[in-house]
Parts: structure tokens; C-alpha cells; sequence
């Protein structure tokens, strides 16, 4: 009988502890894994939280379901905190997630092309994230890279600049 009752005990107590019958139970800190992200802070934290690459690829499939607003923000931050190139190009490849949000998707490439990554992959993926906006508020950005020390990026930042009708210089 007490074999039994041994057995039954973790179950009798995590009833008590989901139906709330439990006082001293603390709520997990943790996201289960396999949940879904519900907001964009929680996909900072378990972004930021995680240090396997996969586990931040399989992150960045919630994007679709954050709030644009917050989502272009929160890829902002990472891309920020992220020091893993092949991760850098994934983050920056998924503001095309959003439609719209030109003006936060502006300030995140402006802020990643001024900074100047190292990387000339995670560098190219900013400049072509940057085109693939096309919008002429982008033109006072496309006006700075015009002296990157890279002629790839010259290149680009004429070719942008006369695709969205910027005036001569």
C-alpha cells in the first residue's frame, strides 16, 4: 500500500498545484518548450536565453505572431545582442516578415549599417534588407553608404538611390 501511495503523491500533488489548491507553488519561470511565443518579450527572453543555434532558428519561426510594432523592435535588440553571423543574416532576412513598419525597419538597418558589421555576409544581408524596402525615407541612409569604404555597397546605394528617384548629389 505505501508503494502505491508513494506513486500517487507527485500526481494528488500536481493536481493541487494546477488547480491552484497549493499555496506555496511558484509559477514556472520557463516557456515549456514547444509553446508558443505569445509576445515579442517573451521572444527576446527565450531567444536571449538559449545558446543553441537551432533553438533560435525554431525562435524565429514565432516571428509571424508578434505584433509588428514589437516584433520589428524585438529583431532590433537581438540583432543588437547577437554576435553569430550565420544568425546575424537569419535575423535581418526576417524583417521581411513584416509588411509596413518602414520607419522602425529604417532605424534597425541604419543603426546595423552604421555600426559597421565585420561580417561582409551579415553587411551585404543589412544592404540588401535595406533595398528590399523601397521606400525613399531610406534615401538619407543610401546617401551615407555612397562613401562605404566597400564599392559593392556604393554600388548599391547608386543604383537604390535612382530606383527611388533621390536627386543628383
Amino acid at each position: 500500500m505505501s508503494g502505491h501511495a508513494l506513486v500517487l503523491f507527485p500526481a494528488l500533488l500536481l493536481t493541487a498545484v494546477l488547480s491552484g489548491g497549493c499555496d506555496r507553488a511558484e509559477p514556472p519561470t520557463r516557456q515549456p518548450a514547444g509553446a508558443p511565443i505569445r509576445s515579442a518579450d517573451q521572444l527576446l527572453a527565450a531567444y536571449l536565453e538559449s545558446t543553441d543555434a537551432d533553438e533560435r532558428r525554431r525562435l524565429l519561426d514565432d516571428l509571424p505572431d508578434v505584433a509588428p510594432d514589437e516584433g520589428v523592435a524585438a529583431l532590433g535588440r537581438l540583432l543588437e545582442a547577437e554576435s553569430v553571423p550565420a544568425l546575424q543574416v537569419e535575423l535581418l532576412r526576417s524583417l521581411a516578415v513584416y509588411e509596413g513598419q518602414v520607419v522602425r525597419k529604417l532605424a534597425v538597418l541604419d543603426r546595423m549599417l552604421m555600426r559597421g558589421p565585420a561580417d561582409p555576409t551579415v553587411r551585404n544581408a543589412a544592404l540588401h534588407a535595406l533595398r528590399d524596402v523601397r521606400d525613399p525615407r531610406a534615401i538619407p541612409i543610401w546617401e551615407r553608404l555612397l562613401d562605404a569604404p566597400d564599392e559593392d555597397a556604393r554600388a548599391l546605394a547608386r543604383s537604390a538611390m535612382d530606383t527611388l528617384g533621390a536627386p543628383e548629389s
